[in-house]
């Protein structure tokens, strides 16, 4: 499932990024505008080594979390079941926090939290 997934972004990837160099073809438009094959290759060049180990930490930081969270879990849910006030108050928790949107809960948790763990 994974990979047919993977292969039908790819699919569609490709099949833009084909459309595009059809447009600039046709409509003759400068490397201003949609920026030409070399270009993209000489760019990627310059900032791979860059950008590959930001987009690494960004992945590390990603795998560690969703780790951290299901141990966070099963920990709320194993001590909400073993106690019935505790489940109570966990059930009025979760139904609170389900009513808004993850949208408008980020900036409460980034301004009670921190944005990071630098001060």
């Amino acid at each position: 499932m994974l990979f047919r997934r993977i292969y039908q972004f790819l699919l569609v990837y490709i099949i833009t990024i084909v459309f595009l160099f059809m447009i600039k073809i046709l409509l003759s438009l400068s490397d201003y505008v949609i920026p030409g094959v070399p270009l993209m290759i000489e760019t990627t060049g310059q900032v791979f080594k860059e950008y590959f180990f930001d987009v690494m930490n960004t992945m590390s930081i990603t795998i560690l979390g969703q780790c951290l969270s299901i141990i966070m879990a099963f920990t709320v849910g194993i001590a909400g079941r073993k106690s019935s006030w505790i489940g109570s108050f966990i059930k009025v928790t979760a139904y609170n926090i389900q009513a808004y949107p993850i949208v408008a809960l980020a900036p409460i948790i980034f301004i009670l939290l921190g944005d990071g763990f630098i001060p």
